[in-house]
């Protein structure tokens, strides 16, 4: 197993939506490093990011391919922190994307794909992202 680290942005953890995500610059721990079963599969996707193919082509000298590092990864997503509980109203982008309209606290997955809730409380929320979370 592989992963593609870049020089400034750090290593890679994957995409959504033609968008790269980074540790750490991206902020997201909980998603781990992207990994890439063979070093022709990271090449491959280094050739890609440094291709007039990527909206951002990325210099070739600034990423390199190094093994996997599982146990780091897996530490990150394990400490999917508390920060993700958050107040929504009714109305905002995050609860009409999301298919909810109630206020309340709501937190998402470590994914950033499901999002729970309504909770009435941010204590309740708490309770119930720490039994999710373990």
């Amino acid at each position: 197993m592989y992963q593609v680290r870049h020089k400034e942005l750090g290593v890679y953890q994957g995409s959504f939506m033609g968008t790269g995500f980074w540790h750490p610059t991206s902020d997201m721990p909980e998603q781990g490093y992207g990994e890439f079963p063979t070093y022709k599969q990271a090449k491959e996707y280094i050739d890609f990011l440094c291709s007039n193919e990527c909206s951002v082509p990325l210099k070739a000298e600034d990423l390199n391919i190094e093994p996997y590092d599982k146990d780091k990864s897996e530490a990150m997503e394990s400490q999917t922190e508390i920060r993700t509980i958050l107040p929504l109203i009714k109305g905002t982008p995050d609860t009409i994307l999301a298919g909810y309209s109630e206020p309340g606290w709501y937190f998402w997955d470590k994914s950033w794909y499901h999002l729970h809730g309504p909770f009435s409380s941010k204590e309740e929320a708490e309770t119930v992202f720490a039994y999710y979370t373990q």
